[in-house]
């Protein structure tokens, strides 16, 4: 069972000198920093789109979070931001977490299934996506075929971040890499 790093751990040591756990993502006054530019906008459609120094970002910025919530201090750093879930099979963890994290840091997630889908009636993964962008800020998917996963993200006008495929789950491999 893996359980969670306690936040008052000494930082370990990261790739190139900086130390996961040390916050890039708040500023002197204590306000919420924007995230990377390098990182805005883009998808996450594998496990190898990251580079080192983008993982070590990624994880110093929510471990500021994490800080933030256990202090009990508000922000909203998604605040206005939507989230679309599009998963072509059920799931507890992983939409749990994004369902939950996209409240705790101030946006909404709108979960479709399969079902809520006109997949079936003939309309393209590429189609919905192009529709769903219109409407939500970022699309999380989990689909059985990558290349389903490939279309959607050339559809799509807003990221696309994976939430399994057959091929890999990069939102998991994040996740596990902040619990190490």
């Amino acid at each position: 069972m893996l359980t969670e790093r306690p936040l008052d751990m000494e930082p370990r040591p990261a790739a190139g000198g900086a130390s996961v756990g040390e916050s890039p993502a708040i500023d002197q006054a204590g306000d919420m920093l924007p995230l990377d530019p390098a990182l805005h906008g883009r998808d996450l459609l594998a496990d190898t789109d990251l580079t080192p120094a983008e993982i070590v970002t990624m994880l110093d910025t929510a471990a500021a979070l994490k800080r933030l919530r256990a202090d009990h201090q508000a922000h909203s750093w998604l605040g206005g931001k939507t989230l679309g879930l599009i998963f072509q099979h059920p799931s507890t963890r992983t939409r749990t977490a994004l369902q939950a994290g996209m409240e705790q840091l101030g946006g909404q997630a709108i979960f479709l299934g399969i079902q809520d889908l006109q997949l079936r009636r003939g309309e393209t993964i590429r189609d919905t996506a192009e529709v769903f962008s219109r409407y939500v800020d970022g699309i999380a998917v989990r689909v059985e075929h990558r290349q389903d996963l490939v279309d959607l993200a050339a559809g799509a006008s807003v990221p696309v971040l994976n939430g399994l495929t057959s091929f890999d789950h990069p939102i998991e491999a994040l996740s596990d890499l902040f619990t190490l």
